[in-house]
């Protein structure tokens, strides 16, 4: 072959490269036109794939919570949905060498279509067993940091409400520097009245504390007000009875971005005692260069060790 030929064909590569990527950056816009976030208490996976699958047939991110697995068994989340990526956490309390001695508990995951996977990171650096993080990150916008949460509940002999409060507070400090929050899952947290048109019953003690953590993080609880459709319960036991308890967190300016929020009605395929929630987000972020929410510092609950290494610049000459 000529080297004019040669040139010609490179040509031809180069613009078939450009057109792939601009091809895959419509594409990319396209999905983050209107995103879809679910989140399910699913209490254990051997039952619940089928019904997994159907609420990925139509989401682009979906939070799982309680899935029971030991740590040597998330692989099993991969396994639910090929076209999926997963970011999975073991509850702390389970060992390995416990696999086939007792059952499993606990666990958070957040799983996302492999389409997004350019602009989705994993935030291994923020929360715990029950606290799972991945970043959304598209260009010339805000960056999105999607939460998903399973919070003990009320009098849990395993964990304390307050430590993982705390824990998620820290959180959404550490996001609220460069982007936006969108916290979803299992808060185990009742609102009555006060806190929105959907709200009924009674505000347990932790619902309160989980409100004045919004108000200090400036978050609004999405699925408590009318923007939100279904069913206005999300756990039903026989014996137990209703309530409330699980719920969509944003960072207040970004309220407007939220297209619609939906508690998905009970399916004969649900094995949970838990419902559905899904939200629709309009990914049309802000800019960088518009305001964000300055993050709240809880001096009190900082320690020593932890101001000079997150809080602290060392001087020139120092």
């Amino acid at each position: 072959m000529t080297s004019t030929g040669q040139s010609r064909n490179n040509i031809y590569l180069e613009m078939g490269y450009t057109c792939i990527c601009r091809f895959c950056e419509v594409v990319v816009a396209i999905l983050f036109t209107i995103m879809k976030v679910t989140a399910w208490n699913m209490r254990g996976i051997t039952a619940s794939t089928p019904y997994i699958r159907k609420l990925l047939h139509d989401t682009d991110i979906c939070i799982l919570s309680e899935h029971h697995l030991f740590e040597c068994e998330l692989h099993k989340l991969r396994k639910v949905n090929d076209n999926f990526m997963v970011y999975a956490k073991a509850s702390d309390v389970l060992s390995n060498y416990n696999l086939y001695s007792g059952r499993g508990c606990g666990g958070i995951a957040i799983l996302w279509h492999q389409s997004l996977t350019n602009v989705i990171s994993k935030c291994t650096h923020l929360g715990d067993d029950r606290i799972c993080v991945i970043k959304i990150n598209v260009e010339h916008c805000l960056p999105v940091y999607i939460v998903g949460v399973y919070l003990p509940q009320r009098d849990c002999k395993i964990s304390d409400f307050d430590e993982y409060l705390y824990h998620l507070e820290h959180v959404v400090s550490m996001c609220h520097r460069d982007g936006s929050v969108i916290i979803m899952g299992d808060f185990n947290c009742h609102f009555g009245p006060a806190h929105g048109p959907r709200a009924w019953g009674t505000t347990t003690p932790n619902a309160g504390k989980l409100y004045s953590v919004s108000c200090r993080q400036e978050l609004s609880i999405v699925d408590l007000n009318d923007k939100c459709t279904g069913p206005n319960y999300t756990f039903n036991v026989s014996k137990v009875g209703m309530s409330y308890i699980d719920h969509c967190m944003v960072s207040n300016y970004i309220m407007d971005k939220i297209v619609s929020c939906e508690v998905i009605d009970d399916d004969v395929m649900n094995t949970s005692d838990h419902l559905a929630l899904k939200i629709k987000v309009d990914m049309s972020m802000p800019h960088v260069t518009q305001h964000k929410s300055t993050p709240k510092v809880m001096w009190g609950k900082v320690s020593p060790d932890e101001i000079v290494k997150l809080y602290t610049k060392q001087l020139e000459g120092q």
